[in-house]
């Protein structure tokens, strides 16, 4: 679970579905993404980090259930 992801929502006060809509994907795969059960490409993830104005790695690289994608950052690095 990403617990800050879901912070960061709360604290402007959208939806899940206000998130996903801003951000043109479907709610359930924003929804797995709160849930850690599908990891972001790199780029949903950077406008992810846009969407909430912070830090892509304080949101997706703190959490270490997310190795996935540090794995997919560190190949492309």
């Amino acid at each position: 679970m990403r617990q800050y992801l879901i912070k960061l929502r709360k604290e402007i006060k959208k939806t899940q579905l206000d998130v996903s809509t801003d951000l043109g994907i479907s709610r359930a795969f924003y929804a797995m993404i709160e849930n850690g059960t599908r990891n972001p490409n790199l780029n949903l993830a950077n406008n992810i980090a846009q969407y909430f104005n912070d830090d892509v790695n304080k949101i997706f690289f703190d959490d270490k259930s997310n190795e996935t994608l540090q794995n997919q950052c560190n190949k492309t690095a």
